[in-house]
């Protein structure tokens, strides 16, 4: 029995998630675009989540996320939210992106997938 809907969230670049996991980076990147090609298959039933972060997915990232998405159907951007309570109270200090930056990021997902929508998270 297929899924009847499939959501995957994408954090950030391969070589990011391979840093923060101790794992190497194309073992990452295989692992991620075999889900990306799921999600190309499933079509308007499957969606990419980015969350929009500094350090993970920011400005300087993007663009990059945009050609590992490519061809995606859709794609919803959501501004990181760091209201308390939280499971590690550092990321209370995570200042989240400003408007004007995540329209950009959502402007350049935009180019490379069906539709890009920003998904308010609060």
């Amino acid at each position: 029995v297929g899924a009847d809907y499939v959501a995957l969230d994408v954090k950030t670049l391969p070589g990011r998630y391979a840093q923060r996991l101790g794992a190497r980076a194309d073992d990452v990147e295989g692992r991620l675009r075999e889900s990306l090609d799921v999600v190309r298959a499933m079509g308007e039933r499957a969606e990419v989540r980015v969350t929009a972060a500094p350090g993970l997915a920011d400005r300087e990232t993007v663009a990059e996320m945009a050609s590992l998405v490519q061809g995606v159907a859709r794609v919803f951007l959501q501004p990181v939210s760091c209201r308390p309570p939280l499971l590690d109270p550092a990321f209370e200090k995570v200042q989240p992106p400003a408007d004007e930056d995540v329209e950009y990021m959502r402007t350049v997902l935009a180019e490379s997938v069906g539709a890009c929508t920003i998904r308010s998270m609060g």
